[in-house]
């Protein structure tokens, strides 16, 4: 568990699935859309990540998650940075920052050898 500013990470469980799920819904919509993809990964965690050998990982302040972020397991030490969403309220209060850092510590813990991030770029 990491610890800054009253701002503590913690790993998934099955209760923290909805809100996996409500965080990143709240982002999708407003900076990019929801595909077909996203409902799959966000309606079932456990199997689409975790079971694969990928971690959850939560910002929580209080007793209130206000972010998460998800290694995905892509075999062979590669993983993918995905699923990363911080509440509107609370951007800005350092919790992408530590939700990152705890991913990226993570990652070395699980000895991967590979790391990345897609992304898609929409025009206006």
């Amino acid at each position: 568990m990491t610890k800054s500013h009253d701002i503590e990470i913690v790993e998934f469980s099955d209760q923290y699935a909805s809100a996996f799920s409500e965080l990143n819904l709240e982002w999708l919509r407003e900076f990019f859309c929801v595909e077909p993809i996203d409902s799959e990964v966000l309606n079932d965690p456990q199997a689409r990540i975790i079971d694969s050998g990928g971690v959850i990982l939560f910002a929580r302040l209080g007793s209130e998650l206000i972010g998460t972020v998800a290694l995905k397991g892509r075999g062979e030490g590669v993983y993918e940075l995905t699923k990363m969403a911080v509440t509107k309220p609370n951007r800005g209060a350092g919790a992408g920052r530590l939700l990152l850092s705890a991913a990226i510590e993570r990652y070395s813990e699980l000895e991967g050898r590979y790391l990345y991030l897609e992304s898609k770029v929409y025009s206006l």
